[in-house]
């Protein structure tokens, strides 16, 4: 007789017929599980099934895990693909967090691999007592309301058959088998946020009342309705990506409504840094203000608000720069801003500085930070402009002070 989770997986993988897949295999109990089932039923459907092990090696014991998938999967004839990153070094050089460094390494491996294999999904063990838990945390944690599900980061990448599955029928399946796996003694221990969780509130709740925590569920499908609801509202926003800038316009996003802004501004960041609620709540503060600023986000990441544009970016796309150009130079180009600057005539055969502007800069009796102000010149085009200087003078500054002399073109497209 099958067991519930037997019945239910198999329901879900019927439709992986002639497909590639990939598990994302960590050798605990769930991956375990789910390797065993898939092992059973690859040629009765049938699928191609390859594993994959990530190494974060972030416990003593990690290799021990390593090892242990390895020995499976090679006594089941599954080729497993092993990657190995020390994700607490690499999150404390770049300053970030744990998680987030951990998650941004798996989802680098798995589309490696996807492209590589030609795979149609990574698979994942993630279960109805996964859902739950993120349900709680990201409560607790002030997510917000379309985001309450968890696992909706590029859904079309990953295939979870065991959503239904709660961890009470997983035993039953590991039981019924005598499947050995790995224990991560660290989800014991109830200092985490997530182990509290999984030992001292869904165990209460579903002795006193096993619904509440199916309407839970309910209520996470609801979010994850309205997260894509709020997907399609905002693809009809003119968001232009060039390498790591988003830019689109001040007045399209204002016309949104706050709950849309809130969402565009979370779905954005979510690329380089965690989307915070206080973050995203400043970031909109000042977007409704009528002068240009411009914030600090994390992982060197800027966010703007100017007279026409909203921009996310690097601060290494307004660094500062100086450029010698030597008179036999007729053309120079600036790589790190793709533009190249011709020089003609009377400027042709001159030494001359060419550079971003500086504080204190003038033209006669003006400022040039008025010039541009009175231009409605947006911050980022400020700071990338060029300005050309000679014998101490400012001859030429992009988009406020023309010279004849002077052509600039981009070899790329405009950010």
């Amino acid at each position: 007789m099958n067991t519930s989770f037997e019945e239910k997986v198999l329901c879900e993988i019927s439709g992986l017929s002639d497909k590639v897949i990939i598990l994302a295999f960590s050798g605990g109990r769930d991956s375990r599980a789910l390797f065993h089932f898939l092992n059973r039923y690859k040629k009765r459907i049938p699928f191609r099934f390859f594993a994959c092990h990530i190494n974060h090696m972030l416990r003593s014991d990690s290799d021990n895990d390593e090892k242990f998938v390895k020995e499976i999967c090679e006594s089941s004839g599954i080729k497993v693909f092993v990657e190995k990153k020390d994700i607490y070094k690499r999150a404390k050089e770049k300053g970030t967090s744990l998680e987030h460094e951990a998650r941004n390494f798996r989802l680098a491996v798995f589309k490696k691999l996807i492209k590589n294999l030609g795979a149609d999904y990574i698979v994942t063990a993630h279960h109805q007592d996964d859902l739950l838990e993120n349900f709680f945390l990201k409560s607790f944690q002030g997510s917000s309301l379309y985001n309450l599900k968890g696992f909706n980061y590029s859904d079309n990448l990953f295939f979870r058959p065991m959503l239904n599955v709660s961890a009470e029928e997983i035993n039953e399946y590991v039981a019924k088998y005598r499947l050995n796996y790995v224990t991560d003694a660290t989800n014991f221990d109830s200092n985490f946020p997530r182990n509290w969780i999984r030992h001292e509130i869904i165990p209460v709740i579903r002795n006193y009342n096993q619904g509440y925590l199916h309407n839970l569920i309910k209520l996470q499908d609801d979010s994850d309705e309205l997260f894509h609801y709020l997907s399609r509202r905002i693809r009809e926003i003119n968001i232009e990506k060039k390498g790591n800038m988003f830019k689109l316009s001040a007045s399209e996003f204002l016309s949104l409504d706050r709950f849309e802004q809130k969402f565009l501004v979370s779905s954005i960041i979510s690329k380089f840094c965690r989307p915070e609620k206080r973050l995203i709540e400043n970031i909109l503060e000042i977007s409704y203000k009528r002068e240009s600023k411009r914030i600090n986000l994390p992982n060197d990441f800027l966010f703007e608000k100017s007279c026409k544009s909203i921009r996310f970016y690097p601060k290494s796309l307004i660094a500062g720069y100086e450029y010698v150009k030597k008179p036999t130079e007729k053309v120079v180009i600036l790589s790190n801003l793709g533009k190249i600057i011709t020089f003609d005539k009377s400027l042709e055969k001159c030494r001359l500085i060419i550079r971003n502007r500086h504080k204190g800069d003038r033209l006669g009796s003006k400022k040039l930070k008025d010039l541009f102000i009175d231009k409605h010149i947006d911050l980022f085009l400020r700071d990338t402009a060029v300005v050309v200087e000679k014998d101490g003078q400012i001859v030429f500054a992009e988009g406020v002070v023309d010279n004849d002399n002077v052509y600039i073109r981009n070899n790329t497209e405009e950010a």
